[in-house]
């Protein structure tokens, strides 16, 4: 059997919420979108596309330790949720590269179940933003 040469090291990506880096995160979904609506005409059938509203939406999944919830920041993210307080979401793959934007959470689910971890998931939507 040969051994491939190109091997490589990846990297996990880190999230910050606010500057406080989540030590409890699991797992994290960026889907950035351009808002994109399709357009259909009688005789053109698909005709091209209409601008809309760009955005960013993230879903993070974090462990729920017996210490209670953590907190990235002065404010409880129930309090951030419910004043409808923009927060600062910082995700880097490494020191070189960043993606950062300014949103709004939108949910956040408790889950438990026998024989897993409790956690918590996060929904937020945002600005539109690209790795730099």
């Amino acid at each position: 059997m040969a051994q491939s040469s190109n091997l490589s090291v990846y990297a996990p990506l880190f999230i910050s919420i606010n500057g406080s880096f989540l030590q409890e995160e699991s797992s994290v979904t960026v889907n950035r979108d351009a808002g994109l609506q399709d357009v259909n005409t009688t005789m053109k059938g698909f005709a091209g596309v209409s601008l809309g509203a760009a955005k960013t939406e993230v879903t993070i999944e974090s462990n729920l330790p017996v210490a209670g919830f953590e907190n990235p920041g002065p404010l409880p993210l129930d309090q951030l949720m419910i004043g409808v307080t923009p927060v600062s979401f910082a995700i880097t793959p490494n020191q070189q590269v960043v993606l950062t934007f300014n949103g709004f959470l939108k949910s956040i689910d408790v889950q438990h179940s026998i024989g897993s971890p409790s956690k918590i998931t996060m929904r937020a939507t945002g600005s539109f933003s690209v790795f730099s």
